[in-house]
């Protein structure tokens, strides 16, 4: 239940609320600037006063915002994580495997008991730490 409440939980601050306000008082004045009315324009002045003088109005509507883009956030990463997945890393993976690359030498691990690990027997010097890339 903890775990539950720690993701799905938003605590909302005083800034968050004006946050809130000054977006919906800009797509106000859009919306007035797109379809010329001026309708649009006083309901932009009192979103606005109300911004100001009373934040905590848009309290509910603010929670609702912030937990749907909680979730929202948490699909969408998913979901491009999958695309990036599918899209870059299998086509690179499957063309290795096309040109006949082992870079994990799994091959030669399957074959013997050795290990396939790279014996690097180097002293290391000053000189080395110089020009690391």
């Amino acid at each position: 239940m903890a775990e539950i409440k720690k993701h799905y939980i938003v605590e909302i601050k005083k800034e968050q609320l004006k946050d809130f306000g000054i977006i919906v008082t800009m797509v106000f004045i859009i919306s007035g600037i797109r379809f010329d009315t001026s309708m649009f324009f006083i309901l932009a002045l009192a979103i606005a006063l109300f911004t100001i003088l009373f934040p905590s109005v848009f309290y509910p509507f603010t929670l609702v915002w912030f937990k749907f883009s909680k979730i929202l956030g948490k699909i969408n990463s998913q979901i491009i994580l999958a695309i990036i997945f599918f899209l870059v890393i299998t086509p690179v993976g499957v063309f290795r495997r096309i040109l006949g690359k082992d870079t994990l030498r799994l091959k030669d691990f399957k074959k013997g008991t050795d290990s396939v690990m790279k014996q690097r027997n180097h002293a290391y010097t000053p000189s080395d730490l110089e020009h690391l890339f």
